[in-house]
């Protein structure tokens, strides 16, 4: 793992080469709530036996990046973000072709971005995306958390993460919980954005114009799989879903890992860039 620096409105972004040597194509990762960059180090080493070389960054208000704990960006200057990575990525390996990836929240992200960006990828692929949550959030949560977007956007407030939903694999709930980059909050600016998103992604899934994999849990207990579901269904000549039916929320740390690689191999090969 390689980690650099990236500059953005003249402040410091943790960015980090899973594979810097050989490889062929680039999986651009934007990675979830609450954790960084870092936990995806083993799907970084996986991809990178057959020559794709995962990159990605923490985000705004994540792991060693700045801003207030779990806050987030605006969606223009976050998009901005995306595309300042995007454009480093292109000058570290020219001419290589781009592979957009997200979980949970980075995959909301991800698809989000995808709708609003000119920049050139490949291919989508979303890992339990936040489209729907299991806990749907209230009128009333959602009308105070509009309010404090515009009167104090940045406001900490507890995530409610419980990282027993996380996995079925108790070491892997234990270092998720013993992580000193993991935290357990978000502001209304992140929660609204996202939330908007989420609906509008789905009513938009018509305009995603490239190959996309969604894989999604069936058995998870934070993200519904139905919103996954009601994307694929709205563009299914070009949206792949894949259901697992033990799946919890990660599935890259937990019982499906082999599965879920296997899957997204098999994916990149058909639409991408055959192994190698």
């Amino acid at each position: 793992m390689i980690e650099k620096e990236l500059r953005f409105q003249d402040k410091p972004y943790r960015m980090v080469y899973f594979s810097p040597e050989k490889n062929n194509a680039i999986i651009l990762l934007i990675h979830g709530l609450a954790e960084h960059i870092g936990r995806y180090q083993e799907f970084g080493q996986i991809m990178s036996k057959y020559n794709y070389n995962v990159c990605g960054i923490d985000l705004y208000g994540h792991g060693k990046s700045p801003g207030k704990r779990g806050d987030m960006l605006e969606e223009i200057e976050l998009y901005a973000l995306l595309d300042s990575l995007y454009d480093q990525i292109q000058i570290d390996y020219p001419e290589r072709p781009i592979i957009l990836m997200g979980h949970s929240m980075g995959g909301n992200i991800a698809a989000s971005y995808l709708m609003h960006t000119h920049r050139d990828f490949k291919a989508l692929i979303l890992s339990s995306p936040w489209l729907a949550l299991v806990d749907k959030p209230n009128i009333f949560l959602v009308g105070f958390a509009r309010l404090m977007h515009k009167i104090y956007p940045s406001l900490q407030i507890s995530a409610n993460i419980d990282a027993n939903k996380i996995s079925k694999i108790q070491h892997e709930v234990e270092a998720y919980q013993n992580d000193p980059l993991n935290h357990t909050s978000l502001t209304p600016r992140l929660f609204i954005n996202r939330h908007k998103a989420s609906v509008e992604i789905i009513e938009n899934a018509d305009k995603i114009n490239i190959p996309t994999l969604v894989l999604q849990g069936k058995a998870d207990k934070i993200i519904a799989y139905q919103g996954a579901e009601a994307f694929a269904k709205r563009n299914s000549a070009l949206i792949k879903l894949s259901i697992f039916e033990k799946g919890y929320h990660e599935m890259l740390h937990d019982e499906e890992r082999e599965e879920f690689c296997e899957t997204v191999l098999d994916f990149l090969a058909l639409k991408v860039l055959l192994r190698f």
